[in-house]
């Protein structure tokens, strides 16, 4: 089922309102085919964004908010006829390495995402996301592809965390797929000594180059100990958590993430090996639903392929 725009503005209103009554509620809060997402420029993350298109919502280019022109060379977010038998259209996430010491901005030139823009809860969430990694992907480069972020306490000065979840392809494993899932009840977690109340990870195993990979990720978003985290990639489930936070403390809560991150570029003093300096992901589906959703409402795979 796509839902007509204005159908998913409500779903989304509504969400944000809260919702008591029987006859009121949402179960998709995302279902939109990434050709037609309400892309735009936006303040994300703290960072001043461009002022075009900044009335519209739902999701935004990061892109938009990099205060560096060169950075925008090096990230790219294409509409493209989706490859290996999926029908529809496809966003192409493209990274090409350049020297982040010379271009400090937030995020360098080697992430190219779209962010939500409007605040999730803490709540209960399941998401759906369909991806291709081609086959000159580097499975040498760590590229996170889907995470959750925090909103750092300000009156606190607290710095920006790790993600709260995110899924990457893991250099050190030979490039399989690896969840890390962080939680903490503090209120200012610091960059020195830091370490997480909860912290888990799990290999997901090995990434499948040139074919589609889905995934469907189940939470309750929380910063004490009555959080959960389930996980599944091509129908089977990998994760399987309870009892623990999944969040952090934050006054504003989380929001979501995905496309390419190749945080290894950002710390590497020296380029990229021949070959290995474009990283590429392709997503071909993408929902999120609410508490009363379900696995086969939010699962993409069954697009076309």
């Amino acid at each position: 089922m796509r839902l007509p725009a204005h159908v998913a503005a409500t779903l989304l209103a509504v969400a944000a309102l809260g919702c008591h009554s029987p006859c009121c509620f949402a179960r998709l809060l995302l279902d939109t085919p990434l050709d037609t997402l309400d892309v735009a420029c936006m303040i994300v993350d703290g960072r001043q964004a461009s002022r075009n298109n900044c009335s519209k919502q739902l999701l935004v280019s990061t892109t938009c908010v990099e205060s560096w022109p060169v950075e925008r060379e090096h990230l790219m977010q294409t509409l493209v006829a989706c490859p290996a038998g999926r029908q529809g259209m496809c966003t192409d996430f493209t990274v090409r390495w350049c020297d982040n010491s010379v271009y400090p901005a937030k995020g360098g030139c080697y992430r190219s995402e779209y962010a939500q823009a409007s605040l999730m809860s803490y709540d209960e969430y399941w998401f759906g996301f369909s991806l291709l990694l081609p086959h000159n992907y580097s499975v040498n480069v760590g590229s996170i592809h889907f995470q959750i972020h925090g909103n750092p306490n300000s009156e606190v000065h607290e710095q920006h965390r790790n993600p709260m979840f995110s899924l990457l392809t893991d250099p050190k494993s030979g490039g399989n797929w690896k969840m890390l899932a962080r939680g903490d009840a503090r209120r200012n977690i610091s960059k020195v000594n830091r370490s997480y109340e909860w912290s888990h990870s799990a290999d997901l195993g090995a990434v499948r180059l040139g074919q589609w990979e889905h995934f469907v990720y189940h939470t309750r978003y929380t910063y004490e100990a009555d959080g959960f985290i389930e996980l599944w990639r091509n129908g089977k489930q990998l994760v399987s958590i309870n009892n623990t936070g999944t969040a952090y403390n934050d006054h504003k809560p989380p929001y979501f993430k995905f496309g390419i991150y190749s945080s290894s570029w950002g710390t590497a003093a020296e380029p990229p090996p021949q070959g290995e300096s474009t990283n590429v992901v392709l997503f071909g589906g993408l929902k999120q639903g609410d508490s009363s959703s379900s696995y086969d409402e939010v699962d993409t795979s069954h697009g076309g392929e």
